[in-house]
């Protein structure tokens, strides 16, 4: 019996233009979602920062499909109170955009719309997560409030991870350039 794991795999890059007489038309370049954009003079350094890249977006998607996991838990405890459909739609495009993230991944575009697909989930989730907090408050549910602000707190941080992905360059550990 095989298990599929969902995971993204960013696979698309520009390959040198080798008959150019500019230097920067002569290396593997990869454009990010996130903006980032590098060039390698080396296809193992370029396999390498893929295989990095790819490992830090999977962390991603399943520290994303945790805290939507816990945020639909919240929104549970309070779904008689709040508005049901706002929430439920934003819950269920957060899911979709994850789901998105991984099946998508592999197309033309799929490097940009892979962390957009992420981004657009954080943002449904960081939504629900504040009309909860927001509701709690006014209801002095103080206790349950402070653990969903450390989750909301996880989740705005995870954004910030999103947008770092890709910045540091290190060699691989043979060296390749």
């Amino acid at each position: 019996m095989s298990h599929n794991i969902k995971e993204i795999k960013l696979v698309n890059y520009t390959l040198p233009n080798m008959s150019s007489s500019y230097k920067e038309q002569r290396v593997y370049t990869i454009l990010l979602g996130n903006g980032i954009k590098r060039s390698f003079t080396s296809k193992n350094y370029l396999t390498y920062y893929l295989n990095r890249v790819n490992a830090d977006l999977n962390n991603c998607l399943t520290e994303a499909t945790e805290l939507l996991g816990l945020t639909y838990m919240e929104y549970y405890k309070t779904w008689k109170y709040l508005n049901r459909k706002t929430i439920q739609r934003k819950l269920f495009d957060a899911e979709d955009y994850l789901n998105k993230a991984v099946t998508k991944c592999q197309l033309p575009n799929g490097n940009h719309f892979t962390f957009k697909h992420m981004y657009y989930a954080i943002d449904n989730i960081i939504d629900v997560l504040t009309t909860i907090i927001k509701y709690k408050k006014k209801m002095n549910q103080y206790m349950s409030v402070n653990s969903m602000e450390l989750t909301l707190n996880r989740i705005e941080n995870l954004k910030t991870k999103l947008d770092n992905i890709g910045i540091e360059t290190k060699k691989p550990p043979n060296g390749g350039s």
